[in-house]
């Protein structure tokens, strides 16, 4: 498989909130995002991986909410209830189940 450059995938994102698929590994399916405003409550019956590549992001939790800026990521457990939000656009790759169906509230 060729080696995947991060800055030249970004390019290819074509608006917020829409997935571009860059490789599968194992049974999960990495994306880059790029997030901009608000995204809606939702839950997987999965854990996912969030990692911000550029820009700053909130994923609000039940519980709490995490900033997040480029360099950093965090895990939302299978089952737990979230919302991604930013306020200028921001890149995230993302880690999940493949077949990931979601549930909004």
């Amino acid at each position: 498989m060729p080696k995947i450059n991060i800055e030249e995938a970004i390019k290819k994102i074509k608006k917020p909130f829409e997935p571009l698929h860059l490789v599968d590994v194992g049974d999960y399916n990495v994306y880059l995002v790029e997030l901009k405003g608000e995204y809606k409550r939702h839950k997987h019956p999965y854990d996912e991986l969030f990692y911000v590549v550029r820009g700053e992001v909130e994923i609000e939790l039940d519980q709490n909410t995490e900033k997040l800026k480029a360099g950093e990521g965090l895990l939302v457990k299978k089952g737990e209830f979230h919302k991604s939000k930013s306020k200028k656009s921001s890149v995230v790759m993302m880690f999940e189940k493949a077949g990931l169906n979601m549930l909004f509230k």
